[in-house]
């Protein structure tokens, strides 16, 4: 007798519907993973502009002023370069002690770059300062504007 064995419709549904379900959730998790690393890089680069802006006010006594614009002209051109580039998505404004702004020789400065999960433990540590210059706990971390409903995401420091 010949009898051939064979996978019935229903077995082939089945392995698809698993190999599916695999699938989705290995691709959740990527994401996940893809969004940390994304917050993780931005918080470095935060992390490497203050050091650059402590060698700057180390070589010249204080702070830049002004918005990230004009941060970038004088920390990555000129005679000494204090870093090699400046990711446009953060937010810098120079200060006085106060928390007003400052246009030139500032004593402090605020920093602030927005983060894509909220479940990231930088944000529980960060400043949250809120001024009229500067708020850090609006979801984009824009320097002016009202308050956002959204849970902070905003990842904030000062030196």
């Amino acid at each position: 007798m010949n009898t051939k064995r064979a996978f019935t419709l229903i077995e082939l549904i089945m392995v698809v519907a698993i190999i599916s379900l695999l699938a989705s959730i290995v691709l959740s998790s990527l994401s996940t993973a893809r969004q940390r690393g994304s917050d993780t890089a931005k918080i470095q680069a935060v992390h490497e502009l203050r050091s650059a802006l402590q060698l700057y006010f180390t070589d010249n006594g204080s702070y830049p002023g002004g918005d990230q614009e004009s941060l970038a002209g004088l920390l990555s051109a000129g005679p000494k370069k204090y870093i090699g580039s400046i990711d446009p998505r953060i937010k810098y404004t120079g200060t006085y002690i106060d928390g007003n702004t400052c246009p030139s020789n500032c004593a402090s400065y605020h920093l602030g770059i927005p983060l894509a999960g909220l479940d990231n433990k930088a944000l529980t540590t960060d400043k949250d300062i809120d001024t009229s210059i500067f708020r850090g706990t609006v979801d984009d971390c824009t320097t002016f504007g009202g308050f956002s409903s959204t849970p902070d995401k905003c990842y904030d420091i000062t030196p």
